[in-house]
Parts: C-alpha cells; sequence; structure tokens
C-alpha cells in the first residue's frame, strides 16, 4: 500500500511500532506520531479522513480535528514545521 512508507518513516522518527500507533495509548510521544500520521496521510498522499482512520482505526472526526490541529501548528510553529520537513 502507498501509505506503507510514511507509517514506517514516522515510526522510525519516532521510535514508535505502527502496533503502538494503533492501540489506544495516549502517551505524549505515540500521539505526537499518530498526530503526524494523520496530516501525511490526508494532506501528502490525499487519502480521506475516512480512510485514515481506517487505516490506525479510529474515527473520522479525531483524524479530522488532528489534522486541522497539526496544519496549524506547522504554519504558527517552527517545531513543528521543522518535524513535518524532516518527516519528508
Amino acid at each position: 500500500m502507498e501509505y506503507e512508507e510514511p507509517l514506517q518513516r514516522v515510526c522510525a522518527y519516532f521510535g514508535v511500532t505502527l502496533e503502538d500507533l494503533r492501540k489506544r495509548d495516549t502517551s505524549s510521544k505515540v500521539s505526537y506520531a499518530r498526530s503526524f500520521v494523520y496530516y501525511i496521510l490526508h494532506i501528502d498522499l490525499r487519502l480521506s479522513n475516512a480512510q485514515t482512520a481506517r487505516i490506525l482505526d479510529r474515527k473520522t472526526r479525531i483524524v479530522r480535528h488532528t489534522v486541522s490541529h497539526i496544519k496549524y501548528n506547522i504554519e504558527h510553529n517552527k517545531d513543528y514545521r521543522k518535524t513535518y520537513q524532516e518527516l519528508l
């Protein structure tokens, strides 16, 4: 699948596993990684919010909210922007 490579890249960058991303773990490291996965899948790969949600077994509204949050922070926060650039 076209989304496997970005998932692996994000996991390696944050030091988490795909299983961590799919769990209900809310630790900051896993949540941060999961947020960037949502953003990359939706914005860069142009998957719908529903498709993105299914990949990680989440609700569509959570993906939509998180993508909006990450988008805002990439535009206004240099640390988020740097992280995103390093993930590309």
